[in-house]
């Protein structure tokens, strides 16, 4: 017994014989797609200082300009950091951006 094809199967297959049909066509019209939007690339560049994109006066700065200051440095650093979920305390840090984990650091 031959079950009737879903909507999806009949879409899927009428795609199929469009792509079979007219496969140089379809070759045709991704390679100049890709030629076209391709050319976009030599105006494509990759900034990587987040300093340059963010506001100057943002308080992050003063605080990124502290840590320079205590190691020498601007280059980006992992810091391993977890809080202590334990404490039960109104002014203990519950979120890790909290400003107070970053100063934790610089003592």
């Amino acid at each position: 017994m031959d079950e009737m094809p879903t909507l999806l199967e009949r879409g899927l297959i009428a795609l199929a014989r469009f792509q079979k049909r007219y496969t140089r066509e379809l070759l045709i019209v991704v390679v100049l797609m890709t030629l076209v939007l391709g050319s976009g690339l030599k105006d494509l560049y990759i900034n990587s200082d987040i300093r340059s994109e963010m506001p100057r006066e943002h308080p992050i700065f003063k605080l990124n300009d502290r840590v320079a200051d205590k190691f020498g440095s601007q280059d980006m650093v992992v810091i391993a950091v977890q809080l202590d979920e334990s404490v039960d305390s109104r002014r203990s840090v519950r979120d890790i951006r909290d400003p107070r984990v970053i100063e934790s650091l610089l003592l």
